[in-house]
């Protein structure tokens, strides 16, 4: 990591077990970095994070919630 101002992860625990969602937890704490985009599928995440936006696609459009 090159900066400490903005990380973006693209579904970085796809596949994980609850353990290592568990562990992924600290390491994003371990970070401290000042913005985090976290872009996942894994609703556990959720409890990671201050913000969430949530996207449904409708025919091919992805739409905020």
């Amino acid at each position: 990591i090159k900066t400490r101002e903005l990380v973006i992860l693209d579904e970085p625990t796809d596949g994980f077990s609850d353990q290592q969602l568990d562990k992924m937890r600290g390491v994003l704490e371990q970070l401290k970095v000042k913005q985090l985009i976290i872009v996942s599928h894994e609703q556990k995440i959720e409890s990671f994070v201050e913000n969430v936006i949530k996207f449904k696609k409708d025919y091919g459009i992805s739409r905020k919630e």
